[in-house]
């Protein structure tokens, strides 16, 4: 059977019902995010696989076609934002979100002022990169490959960006709270 880059570069509808059960909800979550609305991220969505269907071509030069995807979903959104005028809204003041992957799993944080205080500490590529993992979905490498930076520099701005949301939360570390003890030898 052919790679699904291969059966979707062919037009198969197949391998686009199947692309889309793969990558639509985790597309949806991250054009919310980077938009804020639900109906811009569902128009950027349509959009998104309107364009790989008309450009499906190029997906034989790809290796992933889900962040092949992303890197349309991205461009996409960027678009509607522009045209709608809209200021980019950081749709992660989602309270479990940013619970679970920023700070501590044993701390509550329902403050939703606090958290967006903390969000505007980052900058937009921090935002960005906090998107594609958490809501996207996707690896540092898959990151890497949408944004086109290095997935050492993402690895690195990733972990920079949930620190300060740490700092700014004054939220100590899982490993803080729960220190190791030290024995002597």
């Amino acid at each position: 059977m052919k790679p699904l880059a291969e059966r979707l570069a062919d037009g198969d509808d197949l391998a686009f019902q199947s692309l889309y059960d793969r990558c639509s909800q985790r597309l949806f979550r991250f054009l919310v995010s980077k938009t804020g609305s639900c109906d811009l991220a569902a128009d950027a969505l349509q959009e998104t696989f309107l364009r790989a269907v008309k450009f499906r071509e190029r997906l034989r030069e790809v290796n992933s076609p889900e962040s092949w995807m992303f890197t349309i979903a991205r461009h996409e959104a960027n678009r509607i934002l522009a045209q709608s005028n809209r200021t980019r809204h950081s749709g992660l003041v989602d309270a479990e979100g940013i619970h679970k992957l920023a700070i501590s799993e044993q701390v509550d944080v329902d403050d939703r002022e606090e958290l967006e205080t903390a969000l505007t500490g980052l900058t937009i590529a921090e935002r960005e990169i906090l998107e594609l993992h958490i809501y996207g979905g996707l690896t540092f490498r898959e990151v890497a490959e949408v944004t086109e930076i290095p997935p050492g520099t993402i690895a690195t701005q990733y972990r920079s960006a949930i620190a300060k949301l740490r700092r700014r939360l004054n939220v100590a570390s899982v490993s803080a709270s729960n220190p190791v003890k030290e024995t002597k030898q």
